[in-house]
């Protein structure tokens, strides 16, 4: 995935998993690197990808969503 996709499916979960917590999804916008000055060096693709991983260590990992999934539940375990 990229940063966008993952910064609103992030926060789609937040509105979906908790109350009282007012964000917008739809009010992030995807841009491109060069269009956020930072002083830090930003690689061309940036996805991210753990083909390369699993094939090396013959590994299979859950997907990124599972995470976010995990880290929100936990979060809204947390705050109620």
């Amino acid at each position: 995935t990229d940063r966008y996709a993952y910064a609103r499916y992030l926060i789609e979960q937040v509105r979906t998993k908790t109350e009282g917590v007012i964000v917008a999804p739809e009010n992030i916008l995807a841009i491109d690197s060069h269009t956020y000055p930072s002083l830090a060096k930003r690689p061309q693709n940036s996805l991210l990808d753990t083909q390369k991983f699993e094939s090396t260590f013959g590994i299979c990992l859950p997907s990124w969503q599972y995470h976010v999934d995990c880290m929100i539940d936990d979060w809204a375990r947390q705050k109620n």
